[in-house]
């Protein structure tokens, strides 16, 4: 069996995970298939572990002196709200 690696996007390829998968899918009490499934989650939990990537780039923008209303999205920086955009008098 063949799990795709969330952060690689390609597959994990473990030959240890294979056969606590096929354990956990041929157990025959729940001990074993819980272990089985434990120690897949710790194996494929350190093999690619989540990843929370964080930046603050520097974002610099050049509006002409009669455009109003803009405002930089607070979450995604590069996201504009084009509809609040207005031309001044």
């Amino acid at each position: 069996m063949r799990c795709l690696g969330l952060r690689q996007r390609r597959p994990l390829l473990n030959e240890r995970v294979d056969e606590l998968l096929a354990s956990a899918q041929n157990a025959t009490d729940e001990a074993t298939y819980l272990q089985a499934l434990a120690d897949v989650q710790q194996i494929v939990a350190y093999d690619d572990p989540a990843g929370i990537y964080f930046a603050l780039p520097e974002w610099i923008t050049v509006l002409r002196a009669d455009i109003g209303g803009f405002a930089l999205h607070p979450v995604v920086s590069s996201r504009l709200d084009y509809h609040s955009l207005y031309r001044k008098a």
